[in-house]
């Protein structure tokens, strides 16, 4: 019975992440919206980043410490880490393009956003800041 080279199972791994990569963003909903809103040159002034933070993608998709956030003064963006950035290009919400915004200060605060068909959850200080300025733009 022959072995199978590790060469051969990384290149096995690595396939497997990027069909899963694919598939999560095409079923959850980030593929299409980040097609709705793709990246723009002028997002406003940057108020401020968080790193590797946890998003909920419409009702079953979480992304968990894998996303970057940036708030600025024209609105959300959202990025993932390099290792699930395969169709998950960036995506900016302009402040406009939220239909609603609901915030929950429990244990663990939260801000859910609606994005036409799309809810959006963000939490701890995230959720604070995005609830804030939203409700300031109105």
């Amino acid at each position: 019975m022959s072995e199978i080279h590790p060469t051969f199972l990384i290149i096995i791994f690595i396939a497997f992440w990027a069909v899963a990569s694919c598939l999560i963003s095409i079923l959850g909903g980030w593929f299409k919206m980040a097609t709705r809103f793709p990246m723009k040159e002028n997002i406003g002034r940057r108020i401020q980043s968080y790193s590797w933070k946890s998003l909920k993608f419409n009702y079953f998709t979480s992304y968990g410490s894998c996303v970057n956030i940036m708030i600025t003064e024209g609105g959300i963006i959202l990025k993932t880490s390099f290792i699930f950035s395969i169709l998950h290009n960036p995506i900016f919400i302009p402040w406009g393009s939220i239909s609603d915004l609901t915030f929950k200060n429990g244990l663990i605060k939260r801000a859910i956003i609606k994005v036409g068909n799309n809810r959006l959850v963000v939490y701890g200080k995230v959720a604070k800041i995005v609830n804030d300025l939203f409700f300031s733009q109105k």
